[in-house]
């Protein structure tokens, strides 16, 4: 008879503690990979308080079957579970086998493996899933939508609280990049930022501010006449931008108090697909490095290309529709029943993650969030199961080595660790035969 070979991993560990809460009571765990080598994300440089995508499929089967309901217990830990990271549960739907997390990364390292752990199996806790802890407005996130709320309004991830009202029509529930999106069909079915301080609040951001716009976006239907578009996200026109014209993917933005600027990108839109667009402005003008445009991830177009049309700063944001295409003046800020009139450019297609930032990403930021959050991405992993190792017999006050012969409980067998001298937090291989 073939024998088969099982191989249990589990880091040697005192406790596991954040607070009041000790992971090792956490019967069940998952390694996470995030590659940021050629063969994952292919990101050099250094990144800190990145919002990383975790996304659960069928292959994640037993994480739906041993959590709490809604997985109320789930929580994110370095590797060796000494550090929690904040995380907030976009969607969980344990019948369809599909979860999908942000879990803020104090740290990622460029041209590496970067581990964390999902963590599982606890009874008697509380869903600890917060928005406004991973897109931290200190971080200068100003609005992080997820489309994902299936009907009616769209929440604010963020502190700000900066709520998505549709129009008369809703757009309707659909599969999105990442997670749930929304579906707009082309005709009068767009949101409006209710919330009246996005006048001039923190969506709010003037002419000359360093900002960057993005948006997973998928095109049923792109018009391609050289006087034709449709909106993606805008504050009016000329505040700030992001529109497919022309037959151009296009970003716009407020660079002064009399001129605003364009980048248009060098391809055509590609319709029926996924593409994260994403533009930003470095505040003022520096050398000709005034708006850029980036497609999936990579810089597509940079250009200095001004106007002197006047940005207007008295519009509210609206998602899938263009109230500023005629320069038509908006009344009743906030007001859902605002009628984009003129030229409106409904979006027709489905759009996701829409994230406003006071700040300039830098471009292995948006390298990484695309590469992380694409579909059947490389960069990364998740699993095998792990499961927690409770100690039966304390090693040394000093922690630093542990005497030989100390005892485990590996699923509830008792384990013998003949191995001299090992350190505190070595991860150690047990075969089984």
């Amino acid at each position: 008879m073939k024998k088969s070979t099982v191989f249990l991993v589990f880091t040697l560990l005192i406790t596991f503690v954040h607070g009041q809460e000790n992971y090792s009571q956490w019967t069940k765990n998952k390694l996470i990979t995030l590659n940021t080598t050629a063969s994952g994300a292919n990101v050099t440089g250094a990144l800190t308080k990145f919002p990383l995508a975790v996304q659960l499929t069928a292959s994640d089967s037993d994480v739906f079957k041993q959590a709490l309901p809604g997985g109320a217990d789930i929580r994110f830990t370095d590797s060796a579970g000494t550090t929690r990271y904040k995380h907030q549960k976009e969607s969980w739907d344990s019948a369809g086998r599909t979860a999908t997390f942000w879990v803020l990364l104090p740290t990622v390292t460029g041209n590496a493996n970067n581990y964390l752990r999902i963590r599982w199996g606890k009874t008697g806790v509380a869903d600890s899933s917060s928005g406004a802890a991973v897109f931290d407005t200190a971080n200068r996130f100003n609005g992080v939508w997820h489309m994902n709320a299936g009907t009616g309004n769209e929440t604010d991830a963020t502190i700000n609280a900066n709520v998505l009202t549709p129009s008369t029509s809703s757009p309707t529930n659909g599969v999105g990049a990442v997670g749930p999106g929304r579906v707009f069909s082309g005709t009068n079915q767009y949101f409006v930022a209710s919330n009246p301080s996005t006048v001039t609040g923190a969506l709010d951001i003037r002419p000359g501010t360093p900002h960057t716009v993005s948006a997973w976006v998928f095109g049923s239907v792109i018009p391609t006449a050289s006087n034709s578009g449709v909106s993606i996200v805008n504050k009016g026109d000329h505040q700030w931008n992001l529109s497919v014209y022309a037959n151009k993917w296009e970003t716009s933005t407020g660079i002064s108090a009399t001129g605003w600027a364009y980048v248009a990108s060098t391809n055509a839109p590609t319709a029926n697909a996924w593409h994260l667009i994403v533009g930003t402005w470095a505040g003022g003008i520096t050398g000709n490095v005034q708006s850029q445009l980036y497609v999936d991830g990579v810089l597509n177009s940079t250009s200095n290309q001004a106007s002197g049309n006047t940005p207007k700063t008295t519009y509210n944001v609206f998602v899938g529709a263009n109230p500023d295409a005629g320069n038509t003046p908006v009344a009743a800020p906030g007001s859902p029943t605002v009628t984009p009139t003129n030229e409106p450019r409904f979006w027709n297609g489905t759009l996701d993650e829409i994230v406003v930032s006071s700040t300039l990403r830098s471009a292995d930021w948006i390298k990484l969030s695309y590469e992380t959050q694409k579909k059947n991405g490389a960069a990364v992993t998740v699993g095998p199961t792990g499961n927690t190792v409770s100690l039966l017999h304390v090693p040394n006050k000093d922690g630093s080595r542990f005497r030989n012969n100390d005892m485990f409980n590996v699923n509830g067998r008792r384990m013998d660790l003949r191995m001299k001298g090992l350190p505190i937090n070595t991860t150690v291989l047990i075969r089984r035969n």
